[in-house]
């Protein structure tokens, strides 16, 4: 596979990464590089640019960004790390997203949500059910980067709200 390699996401059991593959004719799609076979394989293939790829805590599953040409903006999918099954739809909205990072629990996804009022927020994605997202942190600074907790009861980020890029922490 030709093109440059980035965003490595390794598995929780350390047997594969999930990175993007940057081509400049083609886009970006994700591939999986199992450590146990030494093989590269294809998980996603679409006409557009995927990001952001993070593994799920029980290694079966991606979720990322994917901004489809013309769109304009980056929705939020899952798959299978296996390449197995269709991708599956979490968040389609008008603002690019990037997902940050999975909860311990695997129920939770936190989200870079970028518009421009508000410029980069961090938001909530349930993995369980309907994915309803919800606003964790939305004001006019700059918040991002959101990752759990190891047991998930909180939350860290960063900010500009004193003018410099702080990190915060908060209860999830």
């Amino acid at each position: 596979a030709e093109g440059s390699f980035n965003e490595p996401s390794l598995t929780a059991d350390g047997s594969r990464v999930i990175l993007v593959r940057e081509d400049p004719q083609a886009g970006s799609d994700l591939w999986s590089l199992d450590f146990s076979r030494g093989s590269l394989s294809r998980l996603t293939f679409y006409g557009g640019e995927g990001w952001s790829p993070i593994v799920s805590p029980d290694s079966t599953r991606v979720v990322y960004s994917l901004t489809r040409f013309g769109s304009g903006h980056g929705d939020l999918f899952v798959s299978s790390t296996s390449g197995t099954g269709k991708p599956e739809s979490k968040w389609k909205s008008p603002e690019t997203k990037f997902p940050t990072d999975w909860s311990p629990d695997g129920r939770t996804i936190l989200v870079d949500v970028m518009t421009p009022k508000h410029r980069r927020d961090i938001w909530a994605v349930s993995m369980v059910g309907d994915p309803v997202p919800l606003a964790l942190l939305q004001t006019p600074f700059e918040e991002s980067s959101g990752i759990f907790s190891p047991d998930g009861k909180f939350f860290a980020y960063d900010s500009d709200e004193t003018g410099r890029v702080e990190i915060y922490v908060q209860r999830f």
